[in-house]
């Protein structure tokens, strides 16, 4: 699957070399720091590099989705096992997450909404 993004990158281009290395250096940051698996940092990089993000602030959205369900697994299994696991597996986090930021990443934004419920008056 690398592959095959890889070379539809190399044809088609990709957003930004400087965010990607950006991107590359923050999650080998991410896996000596927290201790996330490296296949997770991969996955992570993969899921950049096929959506062509070119702003840090879409990848710390993207980050925050994923924390936000990892948050959500932890508290599911504590609830459930009534002890905080010590490891869980980040990768459905990580699809569910990614699911979640391209459902949200092309929402408008609220103040648009307000103005166009005044305006619509």
């Amino acid at each position: 699957m690398f592959y095959v993004i890889c070379c539809e990158r190399v044809f088609r281009g990709v957003g930004s070399i400087e965010f990607l290395t950006l991107c590359a250096l923050s999650l080998v940051g991410l896996n000596v720091i927290m201790r996330i698996g490296m296949g997770d940092v991969k996955l992570i990089f993969l899921i950049c590099l096929a959506l062509n993000l070119d702003r840090f602030s879409q990848l710390l959205t993207l980050l925050t989705a994923v924390s936000l369900v990892a948050l959500a697994t932890i508290v599911l299994h504590s609830v459930r096992a009534g002890q905080i696991p010590v490891t869980i597996a980040l990768a459905p986090s990580i699809f569910i997450g990614t699911w979640l930021y391209l459902g949200a990443r092309n929402t408008p934004l609220l103040q648009e909404y307000a103005d166009a419920l005044v305006n619509s008056w």
